[in-house]
């Protein structure tokens, strides 16, 4: 389905889901585009407050009726096949396109996109690279997984040719769109649903983005996975057009950091390069915290390399005064605790989090409070999570956040607790059933001056608000 945009009328568009991360920046795309659009969702948010405020018709939960006076329905691949709104849409023939879809034709409109795909690190990547090129004034037009703190939007639109998307492996939708620069951030054993539990599947998926990308265009891969290597291994052959630059934490990558130095407000990094603009060796400060968003930087950097009007003192200027994303490494002060937030759900986004907040801050104790997300992806990376666990200090975990499935039989974060209990006797775990239960616990744990990290994709978003109010009064 295709050119569902290209009319000479405002369409009046709803979008069932409209709280979600990635269908309220395409809402907002929307309505600069001109569009009527209203839009559904299970819960109330600030993120529905905000729409609002956009003329946007927001309606907490979900009825059939609200579908009817629509020319066009866009659904969430969040949403399961039983909503009411979604059959009534079926029932009354209206045309009916995924997130992904609607998106990918906005997108390949665009003379530049810019996709940003890959199991960890992409909303982190897509919200440094959306804010280099707002410094270098391309103002460009995008696309975001999550809150951007400098503009508070989840997506934009302007008049430039340069469009930033944040991409979705987790549907598939991703193979949807024919980037000018495509980035591959990482790949790991993530969204296995999706690809009948198949990462082979997965990893093919991710071959087939990088056939996608536009004549002449250019990709950047994280070269220290061995899963991408062997994805652009033959790319001379299949796409010789296709301009190849690698980053990585070794020389064996085109762009590399000679040295990372941590502090507890910043990361400092040097990068070694003998091409173009960056000469021998340039230092840069980041704000952010850790190795992974070091990563993201070369990332950043990577596709500034091909960019004229990006030049290294904007790429410092735009590091230095990064202002992050909204629950990723968001840090705030509560009486003596340092609490952090982010989204990290997947074991190699835990471990990276983790080990960030130990360098950054090497001589406080950390308490991690962990709400695993999805009972497939538990099941799928449950020796990986007992790994991470081992290397923290202490961790409370809360019920598996649903999202929608089913139960898995011996899937639960109480026998998660049990194992990592027996096998790791240094590691204080606990089991906490209940979310509202963790002020409670706080209130007698002792100890000084503690870090909280409070890690998960699903309801755990809540915590550290209700830790704020909890420690305010």
């Amino acid at each position: 389905m295709k050119n569902l945009l290209t009319t000479h009328r405002p369409l009046k568009i709803h979008c069932i889901g409209i709280g979600g991360t990635g269908m309220c920046g395409l809402a907002e795309i929307l309505v600069a585009l001109g569009h009527q659009v209203s839009g559904s969702d299970m819960t109330a948010s600030a993120t529905t407050d905000r729409l609002r405020t956009l003329g946007i018709d927001i309606h907490i939960g979900h009825e059939a009726k609200w579908v009817v006076p629509h020319d066009l329905i866009v659904v969430s691949s969040a949403i399961p096949l039983d909503n009411v709104e979604l059959k009534e849409a079926q029932f009354l023939n209206k045309p009916l396109v995924s997130r992904g879809q609607l998106l990918a034709e906005i997108v390949n409109a665009r003379k530049n996109p810019i996709v940003i795909a890959g199991t960890h690190g992409k909303t982190t990547t897509t919200a440094m690279l959306i804010e280099l090129f707002i410094k270098a004034h391309l103002q460009p037009s995008y696309s975001l997984g999550g809150e951007l703190n400098l503009t508070q939007n989840h997506g934009a639109l302007t008049q430039s040719n340069w469009m930033i998307v944040e991409s979705d492996e987790s549907d598939g939708s991703f193979l949807l769109l024919n980037p000018y620069i495509g980035v591959i951030t990482h790949l790991d054993n993530d969204h296995l649903n999706h690809y009948a539990g198949n990462i082979q599947q997965l990893v093919e998926a991710f071959q087939q983005f990088t056939l996608n990308i536009q004549v002449n265009g250019y990709l950047i891969v994280f070269w220290d996975n061995p899963y991408l290597q062997k994805i652009v291994a033959n790319l001379s052959t299949l796409r010789p057009d296709i301009t190849l630059i690698t980053y990585g934490l070794t020389a064996e990558s085109a762009i590399y950091p000679q040295t990372i130095q941590y502090a507890p407000h910043q990361t400092t990094f040097a990068i070694n390069r003998t091409q173009d603009a960056l000469q021998d060796t340039e230092w840069f400060e980041l704000k952010a915290y850790g190795q992974h968003n070091v990563l993201n930087a070369l990332a950043c950097i990577a596709v500034a390399h091909t960019v004229k009007e990006i030049t290294p003192e904007v790429i410092r200027t735009a590091f230095k005064n990064f202002s992050g994303v909204k629950r990723r490494f968001q840090v705030s002060h509560i009486r003596q605790m340092l609490l952090i937030e982010d989204y990290a759900h997947h074991p190699t986004e835990l471990t990276a989090t983790y080990l960030a907040t130990q360098k950054a801050f090497p001589d406080r104790p950390i308490l991690t409070i962990f709400q695993p997300h999805k009972y497939s992806r538990t099941q799928d990376c449950y020796e990986q999570f007992l790994l991470c666990f081992g290397q923290m200090q202490e961790i409370w975990l809360l019920d598996i956040y649903a999202a929608g499935e089913l139960p898995i039989e011996g899937v639960r974060s109480e026998i998660l607790a049990t194992e990592a209990t027996q096998r790791f006797s240094q590691l204080k775990v606990r089991y906490i059933p209940q979310i509202s239960s963790v002020l409670s616990l706080l209130d007698e744990r002792q100890f000084e001056s503690p870090i909280v990290l409070c890690l998960g994709a699903g309801s755990i978003g809540s915590l550290p608000t209700m830790i704020h109010k909890h420690y305010s009064v």
